[in-house]
């Protein structure tokens, strides 16, 4: 059974943690990780690490950066999404820390503003760069 856990709950939960960064925006970009809960739920022994919160208040900021820092150095895997119309500095900051952990599956849809600096960055440190979600989700199971 896939397990999901977001702020403020603690992330120490047996089975391989995957990280769900990307684009949030303070809410503002799509609910993106709602489609890949339900697409990964169902795997034995999955953790589902989502920084996501149904309501978030600025009031709560330091926690939630230190409880994404946390989560991200707990992963197993990180996924990593920039859809269309997202600007998600917070998640390129992220992708920089980890580009060369050997953990980092990274998408971004082909008309995400700085996809070019993450085409380049990808390229120079050979991490595959997917296009689609669904493709992002391919490598996340073949990863599993």
């Amino acid at each position: 059974m896939t397990v999901v856990i977001g702020p403020p709950d603690p992330i120490d939960v047996p089975g391989k943690r995957v990280f769900l960064g990307g684009a949030i925006d303070l809410g503002a970009a799509p609910d993106w990780q709602a489609d890949v809960v339900r697409a990964l739920a169902g795997h034995d022994g999955l953790v589902l690490l989502n920084p996501r919160r149904p309501e978030f208040d600025l009031a709560d900021l330091d926690h939630q950066i230190r409880w994404e820092l946390h989560a991200l150095e707990a992963a197993d895997l990180i996924l990593m999404w920039f859809p269309a119309g997202s600007s998600a500095p917070i998640s390129l900051l992220e992708t920089g820390l980890h580009l060369r952990s050997g953990r980092l599956v990274l998408g971004a849809d082909e008309t995400y503003g700085r996809r070019r600096n993450l085409e380049i960055t990808a390229e120079v440190y050979g991490v595959p760069l997917r296009n689609r979600l669904d493709q992002l989700l391919e490598d996340v199971v073949r990863a599993l």
